[in-house]
């Protein structure tokens, strides 16, 4: 008879297990099945390994560390240490990051991207800042975050990041690492989930261009400082130019009907160039027409203080951290849409 490991710990096991591994991680550690002591070690020897490449998978790294950055800010705001901040939004992101790993494989391409799975990521987060709360009001009611933080400034990272997962979806090896043949059907497919994400990331845009002008035009119209003024002005007329690029060359036209494989290869060739250049080019229209006014306001507020140097810095490295992790997310769609260029190039279509 052929060794087995107890159907309890080989039940743990597997359940530890990411869900795209666990079928022949599980079956090679039961083969190799000897006694229970050395099932137990070989498990705790490769499950490490196995949870690690699968998060190296599913995480995107630019597009968390600008989550992780936006909800530090938003927490750090009134605390009395960084730490206290920190905390937090370190479990939050660690939590995030292991329940996308554990995730079922996304489909390729992305077509089916819901809502839903954005508000389950957005719900995470916010359940693990409030758990790390009742832990510290527990253990050290001194490290808690001011009331604040929790009442306002939760609640409005979970808006931006709930759009932030809508517009980058976790876990999705797009384009396919192969180049093959495609039916018209499938090429039809392809093409009609394009241009879904593509119209719904300018229609977040835009309706975040729309809330932030909401809240900066009374800002503007109200009896305030010269330097809170500007800084509004600055971003008022940033967030116009975008809204004009977006319009003028954001748009894209639906598939028309009745077109041939050829044309529709053509078709969708041409629209991922367009969108190809508007990721490289992202610096330009996007994070520095948004970042002028927040960069004058900080600016201006630093050159106030007693000692305006550190402060400076601290305005100067956020600021640039934060609009390098934007182009980074963005090259990574610009590699994304290039690689699928080249592909179609080569492919031909298929029965």
């Amino acid at each position: 008879m052929i060794a087995r490991p107890p159907p309890v710990v080989e039940g743990i096991v597997r359940l530890l297990l990411p869900p795209t591994s666990r079928e022949h991680v599980s079956g090679d550690l039961s083969e190799r099945y000897c006694s229970l002591e050395r099932y137990l070690m070989d498990s705790l020897g490769v499950l490490p390994f196995v949870i690690a490449s699968q998060v190296r998978r599913t995480t995107n790294w630019p597009a968390m560390a600008l989550a992780a950055l936006t909800l530090f800010g938003i927490l750090n705001s009134g605390a009395k240490s960084w730490l206290v901040a920190a905390i937090p939004t370190l479990v939050a992101m660690t939590a995030l990051i292991l329940r996308d790993a554990y995730r079922a494989p996304q489909p390729t391409p992305p077509t089916n991207w819901s809502g839903r799975q954005a508000a389950g990521a957005v719900a995470v987060v916010a359940l693990m800042v409030l758990l790390c709360q009742a832990v510290t009001w527990f253990l050290a009611p001194l490290w808690l975050l001011p009331r604040a933080s929790l009442i306002i400034g939760l609640p409005s990272f979970c808006v931006i990041f709930f759009f932030l997962r809508l517009q980058i979806r976790p876990g999705v090896e797009w384009p396919p690492r192969l180049v093959r043949a495609m039916s018209a059907t499938e090429l039809l497919t392809e093409v009609r989930g394009f241009e879904t994400l593509w119209r719904r990331a300018i229609r977040i845009e835009l309706v975040a261009a729309l809330v932030l002008l909401a809240v900066s035009l009374p800002i503007l119209l109200a009896p305030a400082p010269l330097l809170v003024r500007g800084a509004d002005a600055l971003l008022v007329a940033g967030t116009l130019f975008v809204v004009w690029f977006l319009r003028r060359y954001g748009r894209i036209a639906p598939l028309p009907e009745g077109l041939g494989f050829d044309q529709s290869l053509s078709w969708y060739r041409r629209h991922l160039t367009q969108h190809s250049r508007l990721t490289s080019t992202v610096l330009w229209w996007y994070a520095l027409p948004l970042a002028l006014g927040p960069i004058t306001l900080g600016l201006g507020m630093a050159l106030q203080a007693p000692d305006p140097w550190p402060a400076l810095c601290r305005v100067v490295a956020s600021q640039a951290i934060c609009m390098a992790l934007v182009v980074w997310v963005n090259n990574r769609a610009h590699a994304k849409s290039q690689r699928r260029i080249s592909q179609l190039t080569k492919l031909k279509e298929g029965s």
